[in-house]
Order: C-alpha cells, then structure tokens, then sequence
C-alpha cells in the first residue's frame, strides 16, 4: 500500500490539474491489484468468522487517518481551532482506548464509531480543497487510497456481522444444533460438537445436584459456563486466565476461598488464554486445588471438574 501511495503521488503530480479523471481510474485500477495481492497472501482474508477479514485494513485506515490527524492538530493543514480540537480528541480516543485491553488494538476498531465520523469529515475537507485548488492534486492518492479503505471495511464488516459468533464456529463449522440441557441455552446455536460436549458436562452436574446449587470456580475459555450452569461465581472474575487479572488478585481471589466451609465447585478448560501469566495462574490453581482436598471427578472434551473431597 505504501508503494502504491508513492507511485499515486507521483502519477497524480505529473501534468496537473490535467487528466485528472483519467488518473484517478488507474489509481483506482492499482488499488484494485494491490487488495487482490492482499487477498492472495492472507492480509485480508474472507474468513468472517474470524476478525482477520477486517483487522488489517482497519489498521491501515487508522494509520493514514493518525498521520492525517497528526497533520491537522500540528496546523499543517491549516484547519478551524474547532477542527483541530475535534483531530486532537480522535488522536487521544485511538492511543488510549487499548489501554490496560487484552485485545491490543481491537478496541481502537470497537471505537470506530467514535473516530470514523471525525476521520470522514478531515477526509472530506481535505478532498474538497483538493478539488477547489487548494491542495496539490497528489494530495488524491491518499484520499483515494482512504476511500478504497472505507469501502472494503463496509463490505467485510457487514459480511463479518452477518456470519460472526463470539469463540464459536471459528473454523466455518456450522452453526447448527442447540443444548438441551440448558434453559438458559434455549434457542441458542453452537457446532453440533460442542453442542455434545456442553450437554454431557451439564447432564453430570445436574445428575450430581450441583446444577443452579453451588457456586463455580472457572479457568479457561469458559466464562459464560456459570450464566448457563445458573451458578454463582467464586470469585470476582469468570474469565481468570485474561491477561488483565493479574496474577497476584487471583492469588488473592483463592486466598479468600481457602478454608471455607462450603467450598465451590471448580471446573476447567483446556483451552485458554495464551496471556503470559496464563500458566503460572494455572498451577497456582492446580495447587489450590490439591491443598484444598479437590479431585477430579469429571473429564470429557477438555473439561474438568473438581470437587472437594467428601
């Protein structure tokens, strides 16, 4: 894309204010290209059911809108005092939205909505002075090279909204069977896998009385599990392998629950948060776990649960 902005600029500066239209089509003719390269090495994908369909070229439209942003909070673009303040509040809602996040700069993309109109409008100023004369005619590669941005992120972002479900089916699978040993589940679509396995995990808690009974100790990519087992949290998270649990407040977390008469029931996943405190929270657990007199009472499909010994 870079290659592309600077062979644009140099199209457009040769002869001026002339053939403008003619360059604007091979402009728009190498951008074309440039997105099937992208699509052909993987940089935008068509896999919508994961976030890499939209990722990068969010990211690319966020960089060329900081520069821009950039530009016009620094008076090169010579914009309003009102302009400016409205560049300068996009810049800090971008740098400090992923702050303390696990998602990195996903949540800049959560706060599009926020950003995109302020982005839209500096597009459309700086656009029209291009077409009045204001600003060199090179000034169009960039411009047109934001549109094109624009309109690849409607067209994913609508195909990713119609086909996306949160940590399910992200291979494509279908979407196809319901749990039925649920209430909380009824009407919902998962794999007809985990279907399966949730109906096999919910069947033994319900035959063992512990369905809607006791309250969960959660670790993995299960944090949803105590909503639809109707059982209260142990402890101030469901999700404790995130990054943003540290370390020391779920060692704090188990501190608490240690020694208590009636002790939780503790299930967990296999699969969880590749975080970089993930697997010392995972031992520290398994020691909480064997300190407190848990054994595993139940293994199927990366599941496990604990209970104290009777």
């Amino acid at each position: 894309l870079l290659f592309l902005l600077l062979a644009g600029s140099l199209i457009f500066h040769l002869r001026e204010k002339k053939y403008r239209r003619t360059k604007g089509l091979l402009f728009s003719l190498a951008f074309l290209f440039v997105l099937r390269l992208y699509l052909a090495n993987g940089t935008i994908t068509r896999n919508y059911w994961y976030y890499d369909c939209l990722f990068q070229p969010a990211m690319m439209l966020l960089l060329m809108g900081m520069v821009l942003l950039l530009l016009d909070v620094g008076g090169v673009l010579k914009g309003t005092r009102e302009e400016r303040i409205l560049s300068a509040t996009a810049l800090v809602l971008i740098w400090i939205t992923p702050l303390g996040s696990n998602n990195y700069t996903m949540p800049v993309i959560n706060n599009l909505f926020l950003v995109a109109p302020i982005l839209l409008r500096l597009f459309a100023r700086e656009w029209k002075r291009v077409m009045d004369g204001q600003r060199p005619e090179w000034h169009l590669s960039p411009l047109l090279a934001a549109a094109g941005l624009i309109l690849v992120l409607l067209l994913q972002g609508s195909l990713f909204h119609t086909v996306y479900a949160f940590q399910d089916g992200e291979g494509g699978e279908a979407l196809c069977a319901e749990v039925s040993h649920a209430k909380r589940a009824s009407g919902m679509r998962t794999t007809k896998e985990r279907a399966e396995q949730l109906d096999k995990l919910f069947s033994y808690l319900q035959k063992e009385g512990l369905f809607g009974k006791r309250q969960v100790l959660l670790f993995g990519k299960i944090p949803g599990l105590s909503y639809l087992c109707e059982m209260e949290p142990a402890i101030d998270t469901t999700w404790p392998d995130l990054d943003s649990y540290r370390e020391r407040a779920f060692e704090e977390a188990l501190h608490r629950l240690a020694g208590k008469k009636e002790k939780p029931v503790a299930i967990l996943h296999d699969e969880g948060e590749e975080g970089v405190h993930t697997e010392a929270k995972r031992k520290r657990l398994q020691q909480f776990l064997r300190e407190e007199g848990y054994l595993e009472e139940y293994r199927d499909s990366g599941f496990h649960v604990y209970l104290p010994r009777r």
